[in-house]
């Protein structure tokens, strides 16, 4: 699965463009303009990528990890979440009895995000 961003229907915008879990994308078109639409534009999930010990944040990361489970739980009480993190399993122990898990998805992967 990878994070794909398309135009969600032929003849679409760039004020169109959608973020995609995994779904497949009707239209791919080289964007030659960069666009970074406002944190209140319409959108079809956000990426967390998930703290943990091999990053900057291993000096305070349990205070970390409960700030992140307290965004997960807003996010994904509205929207699709995505948690990028190299342990999965991990993390839902973390946040299944917290956060609405029917808006999550998981991608494991190494990251050496802060």
């Amino acid at each position: 699965m990878g994070i794909l961003v398309g135009y969600p229907n032929i003849g679409g915008t760039e004020k169109d463009l959608q973020l995609n879990f995994g779904l497949p994308i009707s239209e791919q078109v080289e964007m030659r303009t960069p666009h970074l639409p406002a944190e209140w534009f319409p959108q079809s999930g956000v990426q967390l990528t998930w703290p943990h010990a091999g990053t900057d944040w291993a000096y305070m990361l349990e205070e970390v990890q409960q700030c992140f489970v307290q965004i997960a739980r807003e996010i994904a009480s509205r929207e699709k979440l995505l948690i990028v993190t190299p342990e999965p399993d991990e993390v839902l122990k973390q946040i299944e009895n917290q956060v609405n898990m029917d808006h999550v998805v998981f991608l494991q992967a190494e990251t050496n995000d802060t």
